[in-house]
């Protein structure tokens, strides 16, 4: 189910959102992992992040910027669900992916391989963090951090919603300093009922 959000609320993200640069082309495979990271922020930005209260329009950005629908991996994304995903990075490599997924509502997320993950977790909560106004909460819902084999792996959440009301959108970030999954970093936004703390 989509939950609207009024025009405030889009402006105010939208207001935060332009003060990043867009990259104007895709991450490339000889980008260093902070330049990736870089790009996979920006991207998550203007995909998930800007459209969270109508995700259909993640297809308008994946076609404005020529990113290929349903590249060969994209079953490992939708895990048999209904959705589109989108390969946003050089040449189909896969180092960056966005997916949209319609079932049970609908959740957008952006994955991505060979990044810095540290510098993700801090450019997530800085833009989280920033995401104030009047009439808007942001709270934080998760912070782990723990150790899977050789990898470290970091969980934050946090929870956008309008004052007085217990519906709103999940915001995730899941890093690991390996692949995990086949991947270093994967945001997730959703509609949700509020988290508790």
């Amino acid at each position: 189910m989509r939950i609207p959000a009024p025009a405030w609320l889009r402006a105010c993200i939208m207001a935060l959102l332009v003060l990043f640069a867009w990259l104007p082309a895709h991450a490339q495979d000889s980008a260093s992992d902070a330049q990736r990271a870089s790009y996979v922020m920006q991207l998550f930005r203007e995909t998930c992040a800007a459209n969270f209260s109508d995700p259909g329009k993640n297809a308008e950005v994946a076609k404005k910027y020529g990113f290929p629908v349903s590249p060969a991996y994209a079953a490992e994304l939708l895990y048999g669900k209904p959705g589109k995903v989108w390969d946003a990075s050089a040449g189909g490599s896969g180092a960056v992916a966005l997916v949209l997924i319609e079932a049970g509502g609908w959740t957008c997320q952006v994955h991505a391989r060979n990044t810095d993950p540290e510098l993700l977790q801090r450019r997530f909560s800085t833009l989280m963090e920033n995401l104030k106004s009047p009439g808007m909460k942001v709270e934080k819902y998760d912070q782990r951090r723990g150790a899977q084999g050789a990898a470290v792996l970091e969980q934050a959440g946090y929870f956008l919603f309008q004052e007085g009301k217990e519906l709103g959108w999940s915001f995730g970030l899941t890093t690991s300093t390996t692949n995990v999954g086949g991947w270093h970093a994967s945001f997730t936004v959703a509609p949700t009922q509020r988290k508790e703390r």
